[in-house]
């Protein structure tokens, strides 16, 4: 009988992600660059926002990853297909930023694509 060792995609992502962190810093390092030193090209309150936004990421990343478990893949695939729509009304409303049509329309355009692909009565 032959046993078989199965992953979660959390699991994945986290070794991904180290192997990118590991990565990363042996080329920085090969390289002499400390990246946490203050620097030109990034004043230090930016670069607080830009950490909490890293790690905002990443924390909605692996909270996506465990929810795999709990939803359909077809779901998922929706859902992700929606963020620009979320983005661009959160925008619209939050920041008052302008919605063009073309984006607008653009955008219905490949949701529609999505959800006819995914729906569609062809099974493979």
């Amino acid at each position: 009988m032959h046993d078989t060792v199965t992953y979660s995609m959390l699991e994945f992502t986290l070794l991904r992600d180290l192997c990118l962190l590991g990565f990363s810093g042996l080329f920085l390092w090969k390289l002499n660059r400390n990246p946490v030193s203050e620097g030109d090209a990034i004043s230090t309150e930016d670069r607080r926002y830009l950490l909490i936004r890293a790690c905002l990421g990443y924390a909605s990343a692996y909270l996506l990853n465990g929810a795999l478990q709990m939803i359909s893949f077809d779901l998922l695939v929706v859902i992700t297909q929606t963020l620009p729509f979320m983005a661009t009304y959160l925008g619209f409303r939050i920041n008052k930023e302008p919605g063009y049509v073309t984006e607008i329309i653009g955008m219905m355009i490949c949701f529609a694509c999505v959800a006819y692909i995914i729906y569609s009565e062809e099974k493979m």
